[in-house]
């Protein structure tokens, strides 16, 4: 039959009264402008953005633990760590708080796994010991971290199944909302000796994968029926130029003669001369006052005290200041990255740190990885950046043979706001506090889905 060619557009449609439908399902492959024929788009980057949510708050810190305790052979303890000192802080750790940890070290054999909030002000942290020798960790360590609080977790009820001795072995669990790509952290409520969580994944839509790790001789059952809090993250993107930076002066305090003034300069990494600091908050001083500020230096913030008495004042050592300031241009709170990672053998009942080059990642701020498969036996035990562009990850092997982990395409979220570098009675610590709307996130994760799924559909060009 001969092709007829006309000069008016063909129409799709017969004028039927009930309408047109392209496609009988979800699973009928369609496109637009002769691209590749596709199923329906779907997952949980396209859910509806959730109305009334609370603003956020990201916390980078770091904090000095001076006499962990020894761990066991083969087991695991849970050690308590006091986050912030000082008197009058007004950020501390709360319930509902997720933590992301980094020992700044690695220690043949030693784990760590499970942060959680345990009282205020209070992390419970899980350390793992491989080995048939007690370890201690190292004494008096800047842990890093940032503390994540107002966002939408997520609180899945789970009944784990038990764990055989001496291995690692993921399980797998329905977890609506969680989307597939991102970066996704787990806390379990409780600690159980002998148990760590080693691992954790977004397996697909909507399914979590856990690694759970066993370092004992004996089979151990999680606790049936708790509550974890699951964080799942695209990344994070900087929404208000004003920061804050809680600092504990420590035993800084200089002396300030009477009927004068004097500039104390107090140490807080990532401080610009071009930051614009806006005010000081602090507890009362007895003969003190606070009469200016500024940003005296990179990673120095000037603190002006006045004393108009006709006697000399030495401020009180340790009392927090909030200090308000304004960035021009604040980096990203968290940026994702997929490096392809080859790690080599890790030995039998022991960890290993092993280093890649993942470009970007920022000298002194914290980082999280996901591993994209599980591996029986093998888990990974702690993270850290090591240096500029170098990322460092503890794998932990339980079992009693050497395993290799896989080379593939890990998930690697890197906190961009650089924790202190000092934490301690004598220099003082700093916390820096950013703001986040969770709104903002999920217009950003909506539009990429649905710019995704009409490219796919040929609909866009996406140019």
């Amino acid at each position: 039959m001969p092709l007829t060619i006309t000069s008016a557009p063909r129409q799709l449609s017969d004028g039927n009264t009930a309408g047109t439908v392209l496609g009988r399902g979800a699973t009928d492959l369609i496109s637009f402008y002769n691209a590749t024929p596709i199923v329906q788009p779907s997952g949980n980057a396209e859910a509806a953005i959730t109305r009334g949510q609370a603003c956020g708050t990201i916390a980078t810190f770091t904090s000095a633990q001076s006499a962990p305790t020894t761990i066991a052979t083969i087991t695991t303890t849970e050690q308590a760590f006091t986050l912030f000192s000082g008197t009058g802080g007004a950020f501390l750790l709360a319930a509902g708080d997720v933590v992301y940890l980094n020992k700044p070290t690695s220690q043949a054999g030693l784990g760590v796994g499970n942060t959680r909030y345990s009282a205020s002000n209070s992390l419970g942290i899980t350390f793992s010991n491989f080995t048939a020798a007690t370890l201690t960790p190292t004494a008096a360590e800047l842990y890093s971290g940032v503390i994540l609080r107002g966002f939408n977790s997520l609180s899945p009820v789970l009944t784990p199944v038990s764990v055989a001795a001496h291995t690692v072995r993921e399980q797998q669990f329905p977890v609506t909302g969680l989307r597939v790509g991102e970066l996704v952290q787990v806390v379990k409520p409780t600690a159980q000796a002998g148990l760590d969580i080693m691992g954790a994944r977004v397996v697909s839509n909507n399914l979590l994968g856990i690694s759970f790790g066993n370092v004992t001789a004996a089979a151990i059952t999680p606790t049936a029926a708790e509550t974890y809090t699951v964080m799942c993250l695209g990344g994070l993107d900087a929404v208000n130029n004003e920061m804050i930076a809680q600092i504990n002066p420590g035993n800084q305090q200089l002396t300030v003669a009477t009927i004068t003034t004097a500039e104390q300069a107090f140490y807080a990494t990532g401080i610009a001369t071009t930051d614009t600091i806006k005010g000081v908050a602090k507890a009362p001083y007895t003969g003190a006052g606070i009469a200016g500020y500024r940003a005296s230096a990179a990673n120095v913030i000037g603190v002006a005290f006045v004393n108009p008495t006709a006697a000399t004042v030495t401020p009180t050592t340790s009392i927090v200041m909030q200090v308000s300031f304004a960035r021009p241009n604040p980096a990203a709170p968290l940026v994702l990255y997929t490096p392809a990672l080859v790690p080599v053998s890790v030995a039998a009942n022991t960890t290993a740190e092993q280093t890649f080059t993942v470009t970007g990642l920022i000298a002194g701020t914290p980082v999280w990885v996901n591993k994209p498969s599980a591996q029986v036996g093998l888990g990974i035990c702690g993270v850290r950046v090591s240096a500029t562009n170098t990322l460092a990850i503890n794998y932990g092997n339980a079992t009693g043979a050497a395993i290799t982990p896989a080379a593939e395409m890990y998930t690697v979220g890197n906190f961009q706001v650089p924790y202190n570098v000092t934490d301690n009675t004598t220099s003082g610590a700093c916390t820096m506090l950013q703001t986040a709307c969770g709104v903002s996130q999920q217009q950003s994760i909506l539009s990429n889905a649905h710019r995704s799924a009409l490219v796919s559909l040929g609909l866009e060009a996406g140019a």
